[in-house]
């Protein structure tokens, strides 16, 4: 199960939906009880510093899981996968 979630300092509940589109703090690490083992397919990722840049355009995959909103519908609780290209809001990821 989840022993523990630390969220991202920026993260304001509700921006994503209801708010001004931004999702920089929507991230959240999660600790694991039993710890995980790693294998072929579950493995730890790096995740880029907070000067790191992508122009406009990089190819990009986005994955999680939980609520997303999209055309007005409100998708729940479920993993999801976003193929695209980043916009000019997204070059920190």
């Amino acid at each position: 199960g989840v022993a523990s979630v630390i969220r991202h300092p920026a993260y304001r509940e509700g921006d994503a939906i209801e708010g001004d589109g931004d999702i920089a703090g929507d991230l959240a690490l999660a600790r694991l009880d039993p710890p995980v083992t790693p294998t072929r397919l579950v493995r730890p990722i790096c995740l880029p510093g907070p000067t790191v840049r992508f122009p406009p355009g990089t190819n990009c995959t986005v994955t999680g899981w939980g609520d997303i909103r999209t055309a007005g519908q409100c998708h729940q609780g479920h993993a999801w996968e976003y193929p695209g290209r980043l916009g000019t809001g997204w070059g920190h990821l």
